[in-house]
């Protein structure tokens, strides 16, 4: 958790910087910088993350102020990191991006690896079903995430993967973040995980989210007989569901572990411990689910 604070810090001192920093162009580096951006894009839509985040990176060389470069490697890097965590994590029949896979192939890659089409599942999703820090209740209780992975809803959200900490995130437009990572599985088949919820401020706060994986049928309208529509269970969903969360706390920093049914919290080393009236040596929570 140190380590993706000190990312986050770092982040946003670079955009600062780069921001406070202006730096005169010639009109023939502006030009140059442009044409290798769209070298970037082309080799980028043919798969070549490494070729394009190249060119990105002498674009901004030639200019360090065209933002569309630099939001440009930003993703491009992000991309890759995803690709390789996938290269590592994922057997070969996960790290399939076809949307035309078969369900049970999607149902077993979500329920031993929580992912989708060679992708984690998006933190924008898990951010979703844990609902804004301010409502209490369960205000968004399952997604389908078939159709939502690559949605408008999540499509231009990157995911960046923290190799340090395991951590995948998203940004968000006011200058906050959410990550998240899967600890483990309990015994009987639910997935607890880690969330970092920030939004702008000091404030990181810990849970842990209980969810599980599921199939489901979404009705569709066929063909009827007559002046009769008829709308029967035909399309396959593949729902996360939100069972439940347990609070951890701000800046929580502490080690996370699952045994059968029971998650085991250690003691938390984070931004609070060992101040005065401060006292956390650890816990275990039995969870218990039919």
């Amino acid at each position: 958790m140190r380590q993706l604070i000190s990312i986050f810090i770092i982040l946003c001192f670079g955009m600062v910087h780069a921001a406070e920093h202006q730096v005169h162009v010639s009109e023939d580096e502006q030009k140059r910088a442009w044409s290798l951006l769209q070298e970037g894009h082309k080799l980028k839509r043919d798969g070549d993350l490494a070729g394009a985040i190249d060119k990105y990176e002498l674009s901004l060389v030639a200019d360090p102020g065209l933002n569309a470069a630099t939001s440009s490697l930003e993703g491009a890097q992000a991309k890759l990191a995803i690709a390789n965590w996938a290269k590592a994590a994922l057997p070969a029949e996960c790290r399939q991006t076809d949307e035309t896979a078969e369900i049970e192939l999607l149902l077993g890659c979500a329920t031993d690896h929580f992912s989708i089409y060679g992708q984690p599942i998006h933190p924008s999703i898990i951010e979703a079903l844990q609902g804004w820090i301010s409502d209490g209740g369960h205000q968004i209780v399952s997604v389908n995430v078939i159709d939502a992975q690559e949605s408008n809803w999540v499509c231009c959200e990157d995911i960046t993967f923290v190799e340090s900490s395991g951590f995948f995130l998203v940004n968000e437009d006011e200058g906050g973040f959410f990550v998240y990572k899967r600890i483990g599985v309990t015994e009987s088949g639910l997935h607890l995980l880690h969330t970092v919820q920030n939004t702008g401020g000091s404030g990181q706060f810990n849970s842990i989210m209980i969810v599980s994986v599921s199939l489901d049928k979404g009705l569709q309208q066929v063909e009827g007989a007559e002046d009769v529509m008829v709308v029967q269970p035909l399309n396959d969903r593949l729902l996360v569901k939100n069972l439940g969360y347990i609070s951890l706390g701000d800046r929580w920093d502490g080690r996370l572990s699952v045994e059968g049914d029971v998650l085991v919290v250690g003691q938390d080393e984070g931004w609070f411990s060992g101040r005065e009236g401060y006292e956390d040596k650890g816990y275990r929570i039995r969870i218990e689910y039919p």
